[in-house]
């Protein structure tokens, strides 16, 4: 018992020594910060929109070849998540839009 408190401090020590996302992104220039984001942004997002666009293929066609695709993940999104996903993209691409002209002096 005394060696799992042990080892669990341990863990606890080491983990809190760590970076947090917050301090990992604020020691990195600015295009770094970008390509972060970029890298989440495609990860957390684009992986789901695109499972749910195949989604919908296959409802369509239940026999695409797709289904079979070892990573195939069934994503279901309800009319109003959709929506409420758009307009966050939407807010998302002018902000961006914002960025790009701020970067060229416009």
């Amino acid at each position: 018992m005394e060696q799992n408190l042990k080892d669990a401090l341990k863990l606890i020590t080491e983990k809190c020594k760590q970076q947090s996302q917050r301090q990992y992104m604020d020691g990195k220039s600015l295009s770094q910060k970008i390509e972060c984001i970029k890298g989440d942004f495609l990860h957390y997002v684009d992986q789901q929109t695109l499972w749910y666009s195949h989604n919908v293929r296959i409802k369509k066609n239940p026999n695409d070849s797709f289904r079979k695709h070892p990573d195939y993940k069934l994503v279901e999104l309800s009319e109003r998540e959709r929506r409420k996903s758009i307009e966050a993209l939407q807010w998302l691409l002018r902000d961006v839009e914002s960025c790009i002209n701020h970067l060229e002096n416009k």
